[in-house]
Formats: C-alpha cells, sequence, structure tokens
C-alpha cells in the first residue's frame, strides 16, 4: 500500500485542488484575507484561491514523513454512502489502526485525526481495496480537508492542538473544584414511581416511526458498506493468530 503522501504526489494536481474545493465551499474562504480580494472579480478569486491550494499541496508533498509516536500504523479508506448528505458525495472516509483491524475486524473504531501532526498523517497508507483506489482522489481531499480542520500548515495544527489541550485542562480542574463543592451538599431523594411517557413519545406518529425506522436501516447498511471495506483490506495484511507470529 501506498502512503497518504505517496498517493498525494500521484494524483494530477488540479483534479485535487478542484475535489478539495468542492468539499465545502466556504472552506477555502481562510486562503484569503478580505483585502487580499478587494475589488477582484470572482474568476481572479477563484484563480487566487486555486493557487493557494496548489501551494498548500506542494507543502504536503514536501513535508518529510515520520512514523507516528506511539508506533502504531494508521490505514485510510473510503467507502460509499447510501444517501449523501456527506462531504465525498456519497461516500466516507476513515483511519483505522491495524492492530486493532487484525482484533476487531469490522467493529474496529475510525479516529479523527484533525488535530495529529500532518508528518504522520503523510506516512500512514491508503487501502488497496478497489473502492478506495478508483475515489483516491476524492478520499486524498477528504484527507486534506481533515488535516486542515483547525489551519493550513503544521504549525499551526500544532498551535491549534496545544491551546486545545490547555483548554481542556482548564475545564478539569475547574469541574474537580466544583464536584468537590457538590459533594458537600446532601443529594436530592428520588421519589419512586410509575414512569410517565415523555413528550417525545407522546407526538410519535406513524409518520415519525416510519422515519427513526429509515434513518435506522440507512444506518445499518452504511455500517454493511463499511464492513465490507475492511475485509476487503484484510485480505491484504498478514493475519496474526492468538499466540502466534503473523504468517510471511
Amino acid at each position: 500500500m501506498r502512503t497518504v503522501q505517496e498517493t498525494i504526489r500521484s494524483l494530477d494536481k488540479e483534479e485535487l485542488a478542484q475535489a478539495y474545493a468542492l468539499i465545502y465551499p466556504k472552506k477555502i474562504e481562510p486562503f484569503y484575507e478580505e483585502e487580499d480580494v478587494d475589488g477582484e472579480t470572482c474568476g481572479e478569486i477563484k484563480k487566487w484561491t486555486r493557487n493557494r491550494i496548489y501551494e498548500l499541496i506542494d507543502l504536503v508533498c514536501g513535508l518529510e514523513t515520520r512514523k507516528s509516536a506511539d508506533g502504531r500504523d494508521g490505514i485510510i479508506f473510503g467507502y460509499p454512502y447510501p444517501i449523501g448528505e456527506y462531504y465525498g458525495e456519497n461516500m466516507l472516509q476513515e483511519l483505522v489502526y491495524v492492530d486493532e483491524l487484525l482484533r476487531q475486524e469490522e467493529s474496529a473504531t475510525a479516529y479523527s485525526y484533525k488535530l495529529s501532526d500532518w508528518e504522520e498523517v503523510l506516512g500512514w497508507r491508503v487501502a488497496d481495496t478497489k473502492f478506495t483506489q478508483r475515489n483516491r482522489c476524492k478520499i486524498m481531499a477528504l484527507a486534506l480537508y481533515e488535516m486542515t480542520w483547525f489551519g493550513y500548515t503544521p504549525e499551526d495544527v500544532r498551535s491549534a492542538r496545544e491551546e486545545m489541550f490547555a483548554e481542556v485542562e482548564e475545564l478539569e480542574r475547574k469541574a474537580e473544584e466544583e464536584n468537590g463543592k457538590s459533594n458537600d451538599k446532601a443529594e436530592p431523594k428520588i421519589e419512586q414511581g410509575s414512569k410517565k411517557a415523555s413528550p417525545f413519545q407522546e407526538r410519535m406518529t406513524p409518520e415519525t416511526l416510519l422515519r427513526r425506522q429509515y434513518e435506522e436501516a440507512k444506518f445499518v447498511y452504511s455500517m454493511f458498506l463499511r464492513s465490507r471495506e475492511i475485509y476487503k483490506i484484510l485480505e491484504g495484511l498478514p493475519r496474526r493468530q492468538k499466540g502466534k507470529k503473523a504468517k510471511r
């Protein structure tokens, strides 16, 4: 399997730039300040923005990749989504880790990598399944979209991560203080008795019930499509048996 960076390098830059811009048009706004395009025509703004996306792709292609700090091997893959409403035009992309795939198979967790170091992301691999390879331009555009969620350089992302972790630590500290205060107070007694139907249950109609069943069926089908792709990925990986080394 190729790495994410190798896959991006193999793509046509213009096609990848267009796929990236189409994911969510508002995402390209941070590429320029209002004064940069003041008085420019729409065509000139579009050209200027496209060139900035080219710069982003060149930056990504020129970085030196490295293994993840935790030593885990990630795989990015795509799978079809039945109804749309998602950035990839009826397609989702996910990151899974090889060790979890081998243990948990279709139950392996999908991870976000919005705050991950780009050098590590670019060193992960791209699945060799037919679906992922056939749609690798859109899937790599989705990967770039996730990588640039908090900024357009590795430094931007690292800075955002540090700020977020600092905020989380502060919130946890305040929560601990509040819990300490609340523990000093007597807990209110809960009266026993029959449960009253919630307003939502009372308003349930055949139409809303059918809608719920539809959403549940859509989710089940999307999980089936995901599982199908995961098993195709597993076919190309060395299988590890309990207590034995991976087969060669």
